[in-house]
C-alpha cells in the first residue's frame, strides 16, 4: 500500500479499501504516524480513518528530532514518555 518515501507516488483506490477492510477485521482502532511524514502519508491515514468511517484515531508520535524547549518531549526522556503515552493510549481505545 505504501509504495514509496515520497509524496509523489500513492496508494490506488483499491488499495486503500483492502487496507481498510483488515483494519476492520482485525479491529484497528488507532493509525500512528510520526510528525515528520509526508503529506501522502498523512493523507493516506485520513483516507483509511474515512474508509473505516471514523472509528479510527489517527495518532502523531514524535520522529526525528526531539520536541521544542519547553513542549512535551523536549528531553530524551520526555521524548520516550511522550511516544509511549501516545501509544499506550491509542491502544487503549
Amino acid at each position: 500500500v505504501i509504495p514509496g518515501t515520497t509524496d509523489t507516488a500513492g496508494a490506488s483506490a483499491g488499495e486503500v479499501a483492502q487496507l481498510a477492510a483488515l483494519m476492520e477485521a482485525e479491529d484497528v482502532r488507532a493509525i500512528f504516524i510520526g510528525q515528520t511524514a509526508g503529506q501522502g502519508m498523512q493523507n493516506l491515514a485520513e483516507s483509511l480513518a474515512e474508509e473505516i468511517g471514523g472509528n479510527v484515531k489517527i495518532i502523531t508520535l514524535l520522529t526525528g528530532s526531539l520536541a521544542p524547549e519547553g513542549q512535551p518531549g523536549s528531553t530524551f526522556l520526555e521524548y520516550l514518555r511522550y511516544n509511549t503515552d501516545q501509544i499506550v493510549s491509542g491502544l487503549g481505545e
